[in-house]
């Protein structure tokens, strides 16, 4: 008997099937908006020839519209294809919206970049500081242009001190992107350069689309040498741009920004060493006054002053540990003098001064009259001597 499934079994085996195909996991589609609905996020129908497909983009892409969207409006959707289970209907999941006119090429650079930048590549924490000073550069670009001779003479001119490593690459055309990978791999194994930088002169954006390749951006990424992008004019942006250490908006400014003239780098050594005068004036000083310092402690640990200290600190015990005796000898005799007065006023002794007696009967004291009978022996004792009676 064939298993009974449920609806939401079937519409959730129907999904998994959607999401699983590779051409519907990544899809562009050209198409007109139509019933355009937005609160967080956005709902509309995509309507082609004689059909149309729900689609729904949500708040966390939406943030990245710079666009207002309008029923009727012809534009590019860049997204995923799957089923909202609840209702069984399959629509496309948006990422990406661009409106007809802008180009596929530049559709693609966009969507190439915000995937990127969620990855973190673009992130400043990445970013490896352009060292100072440096003394070895290198130079990733190609040898047929006048970029390459451009950036020598304006290098030479601002510090010809400067040694330079010239790494030929394509920079135009399909094979571009490998040759610039390549161009890394081998400068990554050389590694006796300070930092990097990788130029071209400008283009269209076909021309400058090596620069917008994937693997070429995840392999500056990942390149452990400091690099600079120089690419085309100052309005031209690629991936290559975002995704290096820093961007010159022209080659020859990467130079400038890059490199210092050989009269600042002097101007720099006469600062540093002031500076390093001052350090070395101050290092004496403090040594001076540490060696003072020094032999103030030397006197201080003399034999004689020692014992002249030892002598005194004894003295100080000495007097007050007299101190200490007279006060607590003078406690104790206030305080013996105390419990003899107290003494004295509680014993029967000083009673009997008084002219009172205490009698004994078989060495006890007799407190009543009921205790004695006739014929009884008793001791009357008074406040000098005993008497001996009897009871009659």
């Amino acid at each position: 008997m064939k298993k009974i499934l449920s609806v939401y079994q079937v519409n959730n085996y129907i999904k998994r099937i959607f999401e699983e195909d590779f051409i519907l996991s990544e899809v562009f589609i050209q198409g007109e908006i139509s019933n355009l609905k937005h609160n967080k996020h956005f709902y509309f129908t995509l309507k082609g020839d004689n059909s149309a497909i729900n689609c729904v983009m949500f708040n966390n892409y939406t943030k990245s519209l710079d666009i207002e969207l309008k029923d009727g409006m012809s534009i590019i959707v860049f997204g995923r294809i799957s089923v909202y289970e609840k209702t069984g209907n399959y629509q496309i999941y948006v990422e990406l919206i661009q409106p007809i006119g802008v180009g596929i090429i530049h559709f693609s650079f966009l969507q190439l970049k915000e995937k990127l930048e969620k990855e973190g590549l673009f992130d400043l924490i990445y970013k490896k500081d352009i060292p100072k000073d440096s003394k070895n550069i290198a130079f990733i670009t190609s040898l047929t242009g006048a970029v390459v001779y451009d950036m020598i003479r304006i290098l030479k001119r601002r510090n010809p001190s400067i040694n330079i490593l010239i790494v030929p690459v394509q920079v135009q055309g399909k094979d571009a992107p490998i040759s610039i990978i390549n161009a890394l791999k081998t400068l990554e194994e050389y590694r006796n350069v300070d930092f990097a930088i990788l130029a071209r002169g400008g283009g269209s954006i076909e021309d400058l689309w090596a620069f917008n390749d994937e693997n070429v951006a995840r392999a500056i990424f990942n390149f452990k040498i400091p690099i600079i992008s120089a690419i085309g004019h100052e309005t031209d942006f690629t991936i290559a741009d975002f995704v290096s250490d820093l961007r010159a908006s022209t080659p020859s400014s990467a130079i400038e920004v890059s490199v210092s003239q050989k009269e600042d780098i002097l101007k720099t050594i006469k600062i540093k060493i002031s500076r390093l005068n001052n350090i070395i004036s101050m290092k004496i000083n403090m040594e001076k006054r540490l060696f003072l310092n020094f032999l103030e402690r030397c006197k201080a640990l003399n034999p004689e002053h020692k014992v002249l200290r030892e002598k005194k600190y004894v003295s100080e015990i000495v007097k007050n540990i007299d101190t200490i005796i007279n006060n607590d000898f003078e406690k104790h005799k206030n305080k013996l003098a105390f419990n003899i007065s107290i003494l004295k006023a509680i014993s029967p002794l000083n009673i009997l001064s008084k002219g009172y007696t205490i009698v004994y009967k078989d060495e006890k004291i007799v407190k009543s009259a009921e205790n004695l009978k006739k014929d009884d022996e008793i001791i009357i004792k008074f406040e000098n001597e005993e008497k001996h009676a009897k009871i009659i």
